[in-house]
């Protein structure tokens, strides 16, 4: 009996110093996180991609690249399964970006691996991590919906290159 009141005493001990410290762990975990979706504060914005990036000084990535057009099925070759170093990449409002920088979350092994290789508007508009949502189509979202895709779009343009276009996409205005 001593043995289990001292145990509860330890773990009791133990939640209330992780209670005490968790605000400096969760800063030093978002210092060390490059992850473009961690989640801070309201869990329904989760999804929503934050403020500023890592563009280019003139904040345009594409143009020194000349861009390709991919097919969805050559898109999908990119998905990063091939090897270590393969690239990956995925496709937001008609446009190919190089997200390998981002391996760890875009690669097939990282949270957000289901987007490599291909195109991810409606799934990024509805906060969806599921196939049936990789898709170009923004046809009978909602507003704020199709606000939260530009937000996206926005979001890739500033951080990671465009290497491509989608065959037959008309990107949204």
């Amino acid at each position: 009996m001593a043995a289990v009141r001292r145990s509860l005493l330890i773990i009791s001990a133990l939640c209330a110093i992780l209670g005490l410290l968790w605000p400096q762990i969760e800063e030093y975990l978002k210092d060390k996180t490059a992850c473009p979706i961690f989640k801070d504060g309201d869990p329904k914005e989760a999804m929503k991609p934050p403020t500023g990036g890592t563009a280019a000084p003139d904040g345009n990535h594409e143009a020194s690249i000349p861009l390709r057009t991919f097919t969805a099925e050559e898109l999908s070759k990119y998905d990063g399964k091939q090897s270590d170093d393969s690239p990956i990449y995925l496709a937001v409002d008609g446009i190919v970006f190089d997200v390998s920088a981002g391996r760890n979350y875009y690669g097939p092994d990282g949270s957000y691996g289901i987007f490599g290789g291909r195109i991810c508007d409606r799934a990024l508009a509805l906060g969806k991590l599921e196939n049936g949502y990789l898709i170009g189509s923004l046809e009978g979202l909602s507003e704020k919906e199709i606000t939260t895709h530009k937000h996206w779009v926005n979001f890739f343009k500033k951080k990671y290159s465009a290497v491509g276009v989608l065959a037959g996409y008309l990107p949204s205005k």
